[in-house]
């Protein structure tokens, strides 16, 4: 195995290290019931769907609100694509016995 390759080796054992070590952190604060009250139901349901409800109201068209509204709706759904992120890269490697 060549310098580079080795050092390609070591760098992606780290990195994915990172990331199980992520993953295990995120599991803990999803078991987490404040976690799970504040953020997974308080912000990426609840926050969306009102955020989601006023984009029509009146209020919001008149005052050109829309693009704040949007860009709430923007971060909720990068905030919760970082943690489906850390869930598909970090999530335990599926062994398969190859003797079935």
């Amino acid at each position: 195995m060549n310098t580079q390759t080795a050092e390609n080796v070591e760098l992606e054992t780290v990195e994915r290290t990172q990331m199980v070590q992520k993953y295990e952190a995120l599991q803990r604060l999803k078991d987490n019931k404040d976690f799970q009250v504040v953020f997974l139901e308080g912000y990426l349901k609840e926050k969306a769907i009102n955020s989601v409800s006023l984009l029509g109201t009146e209020y919001i068209v008149h005052n050109n609100l829309r693009s704040q509204l949007m860009e709430e709706l923007v971060a909720i759904s990068r905030f919760e694509g970082y943690m489906a992120m850390i869930d598909n890269l970090g999530a335990p490697e599926l062994v398969y016995d190859d003797e079935e």
